[in-house]
């Protein structure tokens, strides 16, 4: 007797790494707020320095928009709202290269040995990037302009 042929079969996939994982981005959101959180928590000078840095930087973007706004309509107005943007856009690529560990939270290098996927974590981080002092006055500013 002859054996009947067989189709060859296709080698089973493993699972995905991320099956049944909770997403990235709300873990890394509860992690920065409560990084901040326990950062507060160490000393009351750092509490109050993020304060009063939280209040100037408000007051300092209060006046930026009201001052956007009143100019809204002069002709030179187009002008200084490309420089302020383009010194907002300079100040976060290049802060970074002089304060890598600036608001000491969420180092990409501490994350380099998990695994995780390369998307899931730039989408965590860039959410999580969005968190804090500076990006607050930059939605000011990008309001005002």
């Amino acid at each position: 007797m002859s054996a009947a042929p067989t189709m060859p079969t296709a080698p089973a996939r493993p699972a995905p790494a991320t099956a049944g994982a909770p997403p990235l981005t709300p873990v890394f959101v509860r992690l920065k707020l409560s990084l901040l959180r326990n950062g507060l928590r160490q000393s009351s000078g750092r509490t109050a320095v993020y304060v009063v840095s939280l209040v100037l930087t408000l007051l300092f973007a209060a006046l930026v928009v009201l001052g956007l706004v009143a100019l809204r309509g002069n002709d030179h107005a187009a002008a200084l709202v490309v420089l302020l943007v383009t010194l907002v856009a300079l100040g976060w690529a290049a802060m970074p290269l002089f304060f890598p560990s600036g608001d000491e939270t969420l180092d990409p290098t501490r994350l380099a040995m998990l695994p995780l996927r390369p998307r899931p974590l730039i989408v965590a981080l860039l959410v999580t990037s969005m968190i804090g002092i500076g990006p607050v006055f930059t939605l000011a500013v990008a309001v005002g302009s």
